[in-house]
């Protein structure tokens, strides 16, 4: 089964590669990494 997050954020304020590792305990195979504006930070 494929469970796919179509929209993770990269922010330097945020969990960083924690947040995938979470993402794959709970059971998800692939991620669509999109960037944030610097005015977004």
């Amino acid at each position: 089964m494929i469970i796919t997050d179509n929209h993770m954020h990269l922010d330097p304020k945020g969990l960083g590669i924690e947040a995938a590792k979470k993402f794959l305990r709970a059971g998800g195979t692939h991620l669509f990494i999109v960037y944030k504006y610097a005015k977004d930070y």
